[in-house]
């Protein structure tokens, strides 16, 4: 028997979640909505302290994150969406490649090669669609920065590189919404199997919290 495609299991989740009413206290998310913009610089810690010392075979990784970070909050301090082309652009900054990542080309495999993501027909032309279908939603920006870094994770566009897209593409929706970046290893490391509805709305609330506890907000204040 042949193993379950991941990429299907998270799409069927992820559309049939409710984005627009995510299980957290409405009291948290109107939190949200009153704190103001500062740097946190989560991502350099998380460059530091997590992600570097796991792969110090690859020479020039944190100066191309951080070149990719900078192009990142450019692109959101100029309220421009991420579509797929910008996407391909900051992955392939984050690889060091010439020009724009090709959109993956086979079947991509997770979690040591026991998670399948296969490549139905025109599942680039798809993927961009369903950016731009989440751009126009009504979404509180934690439940859309959940959504875009999951579509990133499981539809895993490139060859190489979504776990870092995906920290990328959370820092530019939450930046571009004028909120801070908490910190990420909360987030980053919960575990998000594909097809587990309950754990999107885990993750959402989750993120609001950080972003709670990042902007100086006592949650406690609030229930």
């Amino acid at each position: 028997m042949s193993e379950p495609d991941a990429l299907e299991a998270h799409r069927a989740a992820a559309e049939a979640f409710a984005w627009e009413r995510p299980p957290v206290p409405a009291s948290w998310l109107r939190a949200c909505a009153e704190l103001s913009f500062r740097e946190t610089e989560a991502q350099e810690r998380y460059l530091r302290e997590v992600d570097l010392p796991a792969h110090p075979e690859d020479a020039g990784r944190g100066e191309r994150y951080l070149e990719a970070l900078a192009r990142t909050r450019a692109l959101a301090d100029a309220d421009q969406p991420l579509e797929l082309a910008a996407l391909a652009e900051l992955n392939a900054s984050l690889r060091g490649l010439a020009g724009p990542a090709p959109f993956r080309c086979g079947p991509a495999f997770a979690a040591g090669g026991a998670r399948r993501y296969g490549l139905p027909p025109g599942l680039a032309a798809e993927f961009a669609a369903g950016l731009a279908r989440v751009e126009a939603l009504a979404l509180h920006p934690c439940a859309r920065a959940v959504r875009l870094y999951l579509d990133v994770i499981h539809v895993h566009p490139f060859a190489d590189g979504n776990a870092r897209l995906a920290r990328l593409a959370l820092e530019h929706v939450l930046r571009r919404a004028g909120l801070p970046t908490p910190e990420l290893a909360p987030f980053v490391g919960m575990p998000k199997p594909p097809g587990e509805a309950r754990r999107l709305g885990q993750l959402t609330k989750l993120l609001v919290s950080g972003v709670l506890r990042a902007g100086g907000v006592c949650r406690a204040g609030l229930e």
